[in-house]
């Protein structure tokens, strides 16, 4: 599950840029300016200047034409645009969208940096659909270090519809706005660093926007750091807490994956700060831990640390949380950051029954007492969370603890990752379709299938080692090369074997020109493979433990990736468990975990982000999990597994935890036992309509998107029949019409109440608001 680590790190300094200096505004009126072209990249498409829109005084836009081939590509380039490097920039336009439709891409602006068309170098906006009236979007991006100039482009590709674009503006930021837009937009912002050997940042309160660390009152919380600097300067490292006196310090220092650490006692100092009275802790951080993962330039994302912290009755509930570092008897310089009380809701709460809530790391557990584990366990039962990843899984030796963890709630299971790994003979080695790949992978996919030596004991000893902790789960987290492997001679016989066609004939082919084929008949055949390859590892799995439940932790269930040689439909009945990986903001979340659950007949409980500072500018807040927490449970899933682990869950998002779950155990007896579908027809009211012409197309645009940011989901079983639906729309109230013929009015379960309207229902959600209604 690694991904490549991307931060920002904002020096803000009187030498920083003046603020809100624009490089760059194109506005349309009057005529097409100098330097802009438009491109037709592919297919039937065409580009105009339209001197009727935006309506009004100063009319005129670029438009892109799409108007029925689905695979056309439309774009508007503008002139070259100078740009600084490692600087940050909000891009922002107006678009009105025209009936376009769900194709592959849609309406989106991208810029190049030094004009290269590749993911490392592009900043785009979303993918824009439906039909919507004029309005603003806007994206914010830092240039690389070696940017010069960019390439902004103005598309409509691969859908059909219309889009117009209007005042483009390119603004640098200051150093003050460049911190508030990278935390707003998910991005890791690293604070300044103060010289000293060590650095820190406190997670996840230097990832929200808010810069705040959430605390719960009268429990032992959980608070997590990662640590960075300069392991030669290390010695006798303490951290210094400052905080108010009804505040208690917990330690020791607890490094994740490390061995249990001995226990401390604090003693802590009375102080007076800022004309506060505080107390000063000291605690050991244990020093080869902490030298083993410290990374010079930014935190090593398998290496944070947690201390304890326990806010009394007294305690306020806003304060200022100060801290500093100390090594070989030197204090570094001092640091604050605000943190602030929320509210305690009372005792753990029960498991939801058919849905479990499980976190994958659970390093804050490794506390030597274990009076001390069992208070970090009533803090993750207050939300609901019963399971993780062994401890022992990193140390065997602590199978013991996992056995006592276990007696008080607490289920864990053991893991692996393979991603084609492992030795190989000479004439077994991958092959892929280009030598410019990066390529990790180690073993010919078909060596794989056919359980040739040394694969074949290299596999059994690699499942020994983690069935021996005796957990009833094994995940694997499954993640090879796919469609991009392997072209060598045994597996292109294979293929032409699979496929009917002559050996000859694969063998004189290029990598391109099979994976080009026709009816994804590379994909099929990948496919194919993978699914062997499972059923070999669940084959060693059950014969060394037949009882041993098998999951596998991959790709979301899609067309496109069945397609291109990974369909975990395939794994099915050999794997019990799907637990894909969908680390994606709300609204592209829910379509992939309902994909899983409706192509699937596994459990299903995806790993969800709940943060990872690996996954540059994806930071779910408290929202966005409440909101991927119920598309979860409303899908049909079973559950689901908080990635990275407890480092993320704060005050703010353990309420939240807690709350969506308590709403899931309302709502799951009506999933349960239950199929899709309670005959419900939603119709979505679009307000301002006007029209708006394209030579002979009339199309109606409203101050709403067409496709309006409601979902829903129905369900009909023993317990009679649901609906629930969420707005995505965090800013924004959206109407919806039910039409339920010869039903009668339903029982409201949560949110709003419908309103009748003649023979129909509406149904208003506020922003970011859940209906859900039960008919009996």
């Amino acid at each position: 599950m690694r991904r490549a680590f991307i931060c920002l790190i904002i020096i803000a300094s009187a030498a920083a840029a003046s603020g809100g200096e624009i490089v760059f505004h194109e506005e349309s009126s009057g005529g097409l300016r100098d330097g802009w072209r438009f491109v037709n990249e592919r297919g039937e498409c065409s580009g105009e200047w339209d001197a009727a829109e935006p309506p009004g005084d100063g009319a005129g836009s670029l438009r892109c034409d799409l108007p029925a081939d689905a695979s056309a590509r439309a774009t508007w380039a503008a002139p070259r645009i100078a740009l600084k490097p490692a600087t940050t920039y909000r891009l922002s336009f107006r678009v009105m969208l025209g009936g376009i439709t769900e194709g592959a891409r849609g309406a989106y602006v991208i810029l190049y940096e030094n004009g290269e068309p590749a993911p490392t170098h592009w900043h785009m906006s979303e993918y824009m659909r439906g039909s919507q009236d004029w309005h603003e979007r806007e994206v914010v991006f830092t240039t690389r270090d070696d940017c010069e100039w960019g390439a902004l482009r103005l598309k409509l590709w691969e859908t059909t519809g219309y889009a117009w674009f209007d005042d483009v503006v390119i603004e640098e930021l200051d150093a003050t706005e460049t911190v508030v837009a990278a935390a707003e937009t998910g991005r890791l912002v690293l604070p300044e660093d103060d010289g000293f050997a060590l650095q820190t940042i406190w997670y996840p309160a230097h990832r929200r926007a808010d810069q705040t660390l959430h605390l719960l009152p009268d429990r032992l919380n959980p608070v997590a750091m990662f640590i960075y600097g300069r392991p030669d300067e290390i010695s006798d490292p303490h951290l210094i807490i400052e905080a108010p006196a009804s505040l208690t310090i917990r330690g020791p220092a607890v490094c994740a994956r490390e061995p249990l650490p001995e226990p401390v006692t604090l003693t802590p100092e009375p102080i007076e700060r800022d004309g506060v009275a505080c107390l000063r802790w000291r605690i050991p951080i244990p020093e080869e831990p902490l030298r083993a993962g410290l990374q010079p330039d930014g935190p090593n994302w398998t290496r944070y640390h947690f201390i304890y912290a326990e806010p009394g009755p007294d305690c306020p509930t806003e304060f200022a949380w100060n801290w500093r570092f100390e090594s070989a008897g030197e204090l570094g310089p001092l640091h604050t950051i605000d943190a602030r009380l929320q509210p305690n809701l009372g005792a753990g709460i029960e498991p939801v029954e058919g849905f479990a809530l499980y976190a994958e790391h659970s390093d804050a557990l490794r506390l030597p007492e274990r009076e001390d584990r069992e208070r970090v366990l009533d803090y993750l039962h207050y939300a609901g969370i019963r399971g993780g990843l062994a401890l022992s899984y990193y140390q065997p030796e602590l199978v013991s603890v996992d056995d006592e963890l276990a007696e008080n709630g607490w289920f864990t299971w053991t893991w692996r990752w393979y991603g084609y790994g492992g030795p190989a003979g000479d004439d077994q080695r991958i092959v892929y379709d280009n030598a410019a790949t990066p390529q990790r992978a180690t073993t010919c996919p078909q060596v794989q299938v056919e359980m040739l030596e040394p694969h074949a004991s290299y596999l059994r000893e690699f499942y020994a080692t983690a069935l021996a902790l005796d957990r009833d789960w094994l995940i694997l987290n499954y993640e090879p090369p796919v469609f991009n492997v392997c072209f060598c001679e045994r597996c292109r016989r294979a293929f032409a074997e699979q496929t009917g066609r002559p050996a000859d004939e694969v063998l004189a082919m290029t990598p391109q020109e099979i994976q080009a084929l026709p009816d994804n008949a590379w994909g099929r055949f990948r496919a194919w493979q993978n699914e062997r390859i499972i059923e070999n590892h669940a084959a060693i799995i059950h014969e060394i433990d037949p009882d041993c439940l098998f999951g596998v932790c991959g790709p979301a269930w899609t067309q496109w990736t069945a397609d291109r040689g990974q369909d975990i439909r395939r794994f099915e009945p050999e794997v019990g468990l799907h637990a894909p990986m969908i680390y994606r903001p709300p609204q592209d979340y829910e379509p992939l975990i309902r994909s899983t659950c409706e192509a699937t007949s596994a459990l299903v409980m995806p790993f969800m982000l709940g943060s990872d500072i690996a996954v540059p500018a994806t930071f779910p807040d408290a929202w966005d999990q409440w909101a991927n927490m119920l598309a979860t449970a409303l899908s049909g899933a079973d559950g689901a597994i908080l990635w990275v682990g407890i480092e993320s869950l704060d005050g703010e998002i353990m309420n939240v935890l807690r709350q969506s779950m308590e709403q899931i155990r309302l709502l799951r007896p009506f999933i349960e036992g239950g199929e899709a579908g309670a005959g419900v027809t939603i119709q979505p009211q679009v307000r301002d309509l006007r029209v708006v012409t394209v030579g002979d197309r009339r199309i109606e645009v409203g101050s709403e998107n067409s496709l309006i940011p409601v979902r829903d989901w129905q369900w009909s079983g023993p317990r009679g029949r649901m609906l629930a639906l969420i707005n995505y729309d965090r800013a924004r109230s959206h109407e919806v019409r039910l039409s339920a013929p010869g039903m009668p009015v339903p029982r409201v379960l949560l949110g709003p109440a419908p309103t009748a309207d003649g023979d129909a229902l509406v149904i208003e959600l506020g922003p970011g608001e859940l209906a859900a209604v039960a008919w009996e």
